[in-house]
């Protein structure tokens, strides 16, 4: 569980998570949109055509025949019509009382004026949104005919929303899966570089260390680049401790060899004036300080 620990390895991820989820939910909620469009247009479709096909039935077959049969080949549909007149009364004895609201009797009058209306109406109690389609008939006996009808969608029952759902849940799971996926691969970056930086401590043999920074190296990729860079500092580290060490070993000769000198001409020096001359060394401290004569 070393990638737990894993600054790079947790940045990455969630980079990644917050960088892919903007964009999928936008394209989600761009889905359900027009699959919700796609669904209010088709019910208002079959709304219309049902209508259509009634308007069709009353006109030639007669009134309550046609009502009656349509009223079982819709039953458990989310249809409802009836056969009104410009007033809004009920002329197909229906069980379900006709709508009375003032906005259903403008939808009657519009009918009446071109022959067909259509409208959504917000209910009250529910805030559901109706579908009301108005097509006035051919008159009969009881004057003008109009035939009403109202549709109550149900989202959760329609093709598209079943698609969106299916939709929605498949790209949370893509998205999960491909978090998963860069996890993977940031685990997979994340090993080389805790292995160069294990390897580079202090107390890794040196083999070992050129070992390992030449099997990365051989990656063709930013790591191998990294190890690469790696061996060249590594090179010049110990090119610049070759040099400290030699530098060293020069300096402490020449420290030895000063306090050799000064060793000498301690014991040589016998006397010395106040001009600061020698008057008197002896033969090996003339010898190492080159002194031909004294005083």
């Amino acid at each position: 569980m070393w990638w737990f620990r894993s600054q790079l390895f947790w940045r990455t991820l969630i980079g990644f998570a917050i960088l892919s989820l903007l964009p999928l939910a936008g394209l989600l909620l761009t889905l359900n949109s027009q699959l919700e469009t796609q669904a209010e247009e088709n019910f208002c479709t079959e709304v219309r055509k049902t209508t259509a096909a009634i308007q069709r039935d009353v006109d030639s077959a007669g009134g309550e025949s046609a009502l009656a049969h349509w009223r079982n080949a819709i039953a458990g549909r989310p249809v409802e019509f009836w056969l009104v007149d410009i007033d809004g009364r009920d002329l197909s004895h229906s069980d379900v009382p006709v709508p009375q609201r003032p906005a259903v009797r403008s939808i009657l009058l519009s009918a009446f004026q071109f022959g067909h209306e259509q409208r959504w109406i917000e209910e009250y109690e529910t805030h559901r949104p109706l579908y009301f389609v108005a097509v006035r008939c051919h008159d009969g006996a009881d004057g003008v005919r109009i035939l009403l009808a109202r549709g109550t969608p149900s989202p959760e029952l329609t093709r598209e929303r079943f698609a969106s759902q299916i939709s929605t849940r498949a790209a949370v799971f893509t998205w999960l899966a491909s978090i998963l996926c860069v996890g993977v691969i940031c685990a997979g970056l994340v090993y080389p570089l805790r292995a160069m930086t294990r390897n580079l401590e202090v107390d890794t043999e040196e083999l070992q260390r050129r070992d390992m920074l030449l099997r990365i190296s051989d990656r063709h990729d930013e790591l191998g680049h990294v190890a690469q860079s790696l061996s060249i500092l590594e090179a010049e580290r110990k090119q610049q401790f070759d040099h400290l060490k030699l530098a060293d070993l020069q300096s402490r000769t020449t420290v030895d060899l000063l306090s050799a000198i000064l060793e000498a001409m301690v014991e040589g020096v016998i006397a010395v004036d106040e001009s600061e001359r020698i008057l008197f060394i002896n033969t090996a401290a003339r010898k190492l300080l080159s002194v031909g004569s004294v005083i």
